[in-house]
Order: C-alpha cells, then structure tokens, then sequence
C-alpha cells in the first residue's frame, strides 16, 4: 500500500514558508506528487511551465485549469478522497503531498 507523506513549511511566526531542499528530496524519494489547484497555480506561474517532469503528479481541483497537457499530471475531481484511497491500494511506494 502506498503512503502518502504531507509537507507543509512554515515560518516561525505561523506564516506560510516556501518549500527548500528537503521538499525536493521528499519528491526525488516518491513514487508522484498530489497537490491543490493553488498550488499548481503558483509552481507553474512561477517556473513558467510545469517544473515536475519526472514523475505524475496529481491535483484535487474543483474544476478543469489544465496547463500542462503535455506533462505527466493528472486532475482529480469529484470523490478525491475514493480516488486517493484506490490510489493508496494501487502497489507500493510514497506520494508526496505538498500544499498551504
């Protein structure tokens, strides 16, 4: 069964950090990423275009904001948490989730 790993950085004064080089070895180490629509967002404005090409990544959105149709990324919608669970059944390894 997969495990799912959260990474979330903050400042000392509880303020929302961005990630360091911990977070890029947690995503070297995993099988894929599972993030949020915001997120999503804000890597891929600021890298201007989809930095994550080695591995899938997975994004719980609402609705469709495909940027990247030619990166490995895939949408989830609707019942996240039963696609999150198959997923977790789906073979062995670490997804690395990563959001505010």
């Amino acid at each position: 069964m997969k495990q799912i790993s959260l990474h979330v950085y903050q400042s000392i004064d509880g303020c929302p950090a961005p990630s360091d080089k911990h977070f890029d070895a947690a995503v070297d180490a995993s099988s894929c990423v599972l993030i949020d629509e915001e997120t999503y967002l804000r890597i891929y404005m600021n890298h201007l275009g989809w930095p994550i090409t080695a591995k899938e990544t997975l994004v719980v959105t609402n609705g469709g904001i495909d940027l990247t149709e030619n990166e490995r990324v895939k949408f989830i919608q609707g019942d996240a948490v039963a696609e999150l669970r198959q997923m977790k059944e789906d073979g062995d390894g670490m997804v690395v989730a990563y959001g505010e």
